[in-house]
């Protein structure tokens, strides 16, 4: 695991090595948005519906799926990455 992190890591930095981006957490909302396939935004949309996600919690989805994303050597956010951001929420807040 501690391998896989580093090399996203180093994937990340190489990636947005023209920007002045560090993580995910930095990404502007317009830039994030940009990064969704339309399917990905229709289960977002889908789910933030069924879940009373709100904008907030919707936004948090985006950057985890980004972060998926990143792990998967993914320019798009698609919606394997979109369930899978999804699938994490829910865990945790059986967790709690």
């Amino acid at each position: 695991m501690e391998k896989r992190a580093e090399w996203t890591s180093q994937s990340f930095r190489f990636q947005y090595s023209k920007t002045t981006l560090i993580s995910t957490a930095q990404y502007r909302k317009d830039t994030l948005e940009g990064m969704v396939e339309p399917d990905g935004w229709a289960l977002l949309d889908a789910a933030s519906e069924r879940l009373s996600l709100s904008a907030r919690s919707a936004y948090r989805v985006l950057r985890v799926s980004r972060t998926i994303a990143d792990l998967a050597n993914a320019e798009t956010i698609t919606p394997p990455h979109v369930a899978g951001a999804l699938s994490y929420r829910e865990w945790a807040r059986r967790v709690r």
